[in-house]
């Protein structure tokens, strides 16, 4: 991949993350303001304790799950870049880190 590309690419993520993340905040404020009398465990998060009732919480969740993949993306595009470069030492790292996230989500 060119680095022109690469850069712009590495670029849309960072602002996607912070546009994410934005929006996991507002969210959470929501959801604290029209709800401020729910009670949460937070000894054990479990999908049960957190119930997806509202739109803020359903936000959140998917806010969640949107920075982990878009993350994982990243990882993935340039553990590639690396593999271009023939770079070997962080292709092993890059892709010993993306074996041990696809192994955690099975579990």
């Amino acid at each position: 991949m060119q680095q022109k590309q690469l850069n712009f690419v590495l670029q849309l993520t960072e602002i996607g993350t912070i546009i994410i993340g934005c929006m996991a905040i507002v969210a959470a404020i929501l959801f604290l303001w029209n709800s401020p009398d729910m009670i949460l465990s937070y000894q054990s998060l479990t999908t049960s304790s957190f119930p997806v009732n509202t739109l803020s919480q359903k936000i959140i969740y998917t806010s969640l799950i949107l920075l982990i993949s878009l993350q994982v993306i990243r990882l993935a595009i340039i553990t590639i870049d690396f593999v271009n470069n023939r770079e070997w030492i962080y292709v092993g790292m890059g892709g010993f880190i993306l074996m041990v996230i696809i192994c955690s989500f099975s579990f």
